[in-house]
């Protein structure tokens, strides 16, 4: 984005190859630190997490894959009260782990770390998949 105007009659926006937009609206989907939130002088105003969140994406065993679904686990058991959420896409599943703020990310995002958390949370085929 070159340039946007914003006035009570709509919005104009210049991008950087020179196209220009004229609308009565415009959504904005550029995230938290958004170019057009900025330009617009709108402040994002939402506290910051000082989480961190492990996110790993596993190849589908085609042969025999799980159903299309996600799945949150609050506290999973088998992550000594962790949350773990699994999402399904296509080809593939998305693996969120939210770590304990005394957790050593290390070992926990290492190669060796990751063989030792994601059975638990998934079957070992997923992982043995990921690294073949």
């Amino acid at each position: 984005m070159e340039h946007l105007d914003i006035t009570d009659h709509g919005v104009s926006l210049k991008t950087a190859t020179g196209d220009e937009f004229h609308a009565k609206y415009m959504i904005n989907c550029d995230g938290a630190r958004s170019v057009v939130r900025n330009e617009a002088g709108l402040k994002f105003e939402e506290p910051s997490t000082k989480d961190t969140f492990l996110v790993i994406d596993l190849e589908e065993d085609e042969e025999n894959p799980l159903p299309i679904e996600r799945v949150f686990h609050y506290s999973h058991p088998a992550m000594g009260g962790r949350n773990v959420m699994l999402v399904s896409f296509k080809g593939g599943w998305r693996v969120d782990l939210l770590l304990l703020a005394d957790d050593d990310v290390e070992s926990y995002t290492n190669i060796e770390g990751v063989k030792q958390w994601i059975p638990k949370v998934m079957d070992a085929k997923y992982l043995a998949i990921a690294l073949s």
